[in-house]
């Protein structure tokens, strides 16, 4: 109770420190689709022109229908994400068993990886497949040590959960769930098996109570919709480079990723590699190869591979050798001085959003709630959209060149809307 009241504190603490910050940064394009995706959820279904749907949104929809204004929803679903966050890194810090006053300062050193801050609060997917990467983590680590069936149960729950979060999410708990699967096979060879099914029980049973959520409100035939759609409008063929990203993390965390090369040094001169410590190393492997695979990965990718990074040097902590206490200091200071260094620098952290705010408001004035705003990124949450394509998406685009998808001009002379909006980032 005095550990949870403890942490209590420290959330409210950080919160309060945070809170302005978290509120004036500005919004990135993919913030307003998903709180405009969300809301669109309480709109009448001629006009639920929504691109995409997964099952958080719902529970978050009942929300946002209590809000008359963009910015009150934007600041609420900003301050949840924040607090998500928040949770995915104390959960991080209970990866190993410490006293109070250890974890602490763990969840501290956890908190203060610079590249986590950059996209950790945003309204994006990121931070619930974070979550769901989090908890599966924690109890295949449960069940790797325990063998207890209830641990192999949630297993299943929240890899299914990590697939509903987003089409990536999918991709992610096929890899860390297969990696589950042979570890668990070659530990314990037929004997695994019964466990095993209980596993895809799970997953089934969750996959299926979420399917049954989105029937209920109506949202089933919009979700398989948008599933077809996804695979048959979207343009695979852009080309980026991770490297980027680990760029990114060499240069603000390279203490984290010493320690990681460390660990997975002493893990394999041990030559112990079917336990929780291999499933995290593979997962580290298997991420790295899914971010090769993807034909866009954009720089927000980095959140979920530094907590998976994370995540190893946690399973790892046992195989570090032991750090003079002397040393303690100046690493953490070091440490630290970086997450200042680079919070205070990078210009991607100082942008404001009063500009954007001054649109969405002038947009909400000049409009009634039944008449249109077009923005092409859905930057006001409240109003209708002008048409089912009104999302511009540049993985669609060569389909607006061939007239698969209608163009932009054609849809403002079907509606013509009250507000057009051309710019949602620059003042």
């Amino acid at each position: 109770m005095i550990r949870a009241l403890s942490y209590l504190c420290v959330f409210s603490i950080i919160l309060a420190i945070s809170l302005k910050f978290i509120l004036v940064r500005q919004f990135q394009s993919d913030e307003f689709l998903i709180a405009t995706s969300i809301n669109l959820l309480n709109f009448p279904k001629e006009f639920q022109f929504i691109h995409i749907l997964n099952f958080y949104m719902i529970p978050f929809s009942f929300f946002t229908n209590l809000f008359d204004n963009t910015q009150s929803i934007l600041y609420f679903m900003r301050i949840s994400f924040f607090g998500i966050f928040l949770l995915n890194i104390y959960l991080l810090s209970r990866f190993v068993k410490l006293s109070f006053l250890k974890n602490l300062i763990l969840f501290i050193i956890v908190l203060t990886h610079y590249q986590l801050w950059r996209f950790g609060f945003e309204i994006r997917h990121e931070t619930l497949i974070v979550l769901f990467i989090i908890l599966t983590s924690l109890f295949i680590k449960k069940y790797l040590q325990t063998s207890e069936r209830k641990h192999i149960f949630w297993v299943g729950a929240f890899l299914s959960l990590l697939s509903f979060t987003a089409y990536k999410g999918f991709i992610y708990s096929i890899a860390m769930g297969g990696t589950f699967f042979l570890i668990e096979m070659i530990r314990k060879n037929k004997k695994s098996i019964r466990p095993l099914t209980f596993f895809l029980a799970s997953y089934i049973i969750v996959s299926l109570l979420q399917m049954f959520l989105f029937y209920y409100f109506g949202h089933l035939p919009t979700f398989l919709k948008i599933m077809n759609n996804y695979v048959n409008e979207t343009d695979t063929s852009m080309l980026f480079s991770p490297i980027g990203i680990y760029l990114d993390i060499i240069k603000s965390s390279p203490i984290t990723v010493l320690t990681f090369i460390i660990g997975v040094y002493f893990f394999i001169k041990k030559k112990e590699f079917y336990n929780f410590k291999g499933w995290a190393i593979l997962n580290v492997i298997n991420i790295t190869i899914l971010l090769h695979l993807n034909p866009a990965p954009f720089r927000y990718n980095i959140h979920t591979y530094l907590i998976v990074i994370l995540i190893a040097v946690l399973a790892l902590y046992d195989e570090l050798p032991k750090v003079k206490k002397y040393l303690y200091i100046p690493l953490i200071s070091i440490h630290l001085s970086l997450f200042l260094y680079f919070f205070i620098s990078d210009y991607y952290m100082n942008y404001r959003n009063d500009h954007q705010l001054e649109y969405v408001k002038h947009a909400e004035s000049l409009t009634t709630k039944d008449e249109p705003v077009f923005d092409l990124i859905g930057l006001i949450a409240t109003r209708n959209q002008i048409h089912p394509h009104w999302w511009l998406y540049n993985a669609k685009m060569k389909n607006y060149y061939t007239g698969k998808l209608t163009y932009v001009a054609d849809m403002i002379k079907q509606k013509w809307p009250p507000v057009i909006i051309t710019n949602y980032r620059w003042p």
